[in-house]
């Protein structure tokens, strides 16, 4: 359960990725300063306690795939994220997180004509009647007709849905993050 908890709050907050040539394209100063706002604005959110409104940070491509996957219109993606997971994390305090997109990587996709970051994040948690824990995680800054989205994909079934909406994404290697208790 306590996985379950872990895996639902890692979708939740940001719903990384490896591999591409060293020789990805370079990410102009205006690219970082919309990836910053989208990271502040998924940290309002989360500093809020709103752990499904990470879905506002999500490419719209993705979240029609959602909306359609699941038969709910997209308008009320968020409503229903919330009365799914609500119970589960009620019992979910994220005592920290944080993004450092000083220490990404910019990358390029196997066909070479996308440039993407993998941003090292964290979250600090404590799950009721299990303890604290800290995942350590990568999110993928994706742009998508202009804009750049976040996306954390550290299940197979994320990866999926990532590829089959954006399928220069296939092939790339997906690592999976890591969750440890603390003391």
């Amino acid at each position: 359960m306590i996985r379950s908890i872990l895996l639902l709050l890692a979708a939740a907050l940001s719903i990384a990725l490896s591999g591409g040539p060293a020789s990805a394209q370079s990410v102009t100063e205006a690219d970082r300063a919309q990836i910053q706002s989208r990271i502040n604005e998924l940290s309002a959110l989360i500093n809020q306690g709103d752990m499904v409104g990470a879905i506002e940070v999500v490419p719209p491509r993705l979240q029609d795939m959602i909306s359609t996957r699941f038969g709910i219109p997209r308008d009320q993606l968020k409503a229903a994220m919330q009365e799914a997971m609500g119970p589960m994390l009620a019992q979910v305090k994220v005592d920290g997180y944080g993004m450092d997109l000083a220490a990404a990587s910019v990358l390029n996709t196997p066909t070479g004509n996308r440039t993407y970051l993998l941003i090292p994040t964290w979250t600090e948690m404590t799950v009721q009647g299990a303890g604290r824990f800290r995942a350590e995680t990568q999110t993928l800054a994706w742009q998508d007709e202009g804009q750049w989205y976040l996306i954390r994909v550290e299940d197979a079934p994320q990866q999926a849905m990532l590829r089959e909406a954006y399928p220069e994404l296939v092939g790339v290697e997906f690592p999976a993050g890591t969750t440890t208790q603390l003391q």
